[in-house]
């Protein structure tokens, strides 16, 4: 959608994972990319990497100068990314569930809680299905948006 709206043509630059990918943004070796702020932050701190906008519909509040790609005339580019955690099929269910267990003690801990999501900044996870227990942006409880 981006290179539609940028005019533009661009090769394909395929990689196996994030950290790779940053490596030869930061060093030059590709123009641009598009990743999620918890692995990109660290790099525009360090001013390794600049933003150009967010494709959030809002702006986040980690980069509040950043406008989005909406504010920067690209009304269609709004993205949500979300993470999954998968296993082969059939495996045994009390593996599932202490797997889920372990994610939600990681999920509430004081050492993730930062690194998630500002909008929906806590999540349970269950086997069986997603039950969404978050905080949003003025601390009260609610759904987060889909």
């Amino acid at each position: 959608m981006f290179i539609r709206y940028a005019g533009i043509q661009v090769p394909a630059a395929h990689y196996r994972g994030t950290p790779p990918a940053n490596t030869d943004l930061a060093a030059g070796q590709v123009a641009f990319m598009f990743d999620n702020p918890q692995t990109a932050l660290p790099l525009i701190a360090a001013g390794r990497v600049r933003p150009i906008a967010v494709t959030a519909v809002e702006g986040i509040p980690e980069l509040p100068e950043v406008p989005t790609a909406i504010e920067s005339g690209m009304p269609d580019l709004a993205v949500a990314s979300w993470h999954g955690i998968f296993m082969r099929s059939g495996a045994p269910r009390e593996i599932i569930l202490r797997i889920n267990g372990e994610v939600n003690i990681a999920l509430q801990s004081a050492e993730v809680r930062p690194l998630q999501g500002a909008r929906c900044a806590a999540r349970q996870w269950h086997a069986g299905g997603v039950r969404r227990i978050l905080r949003v942006r003025d601390g009260s409880l609610g759904t987060c948006p889909e």
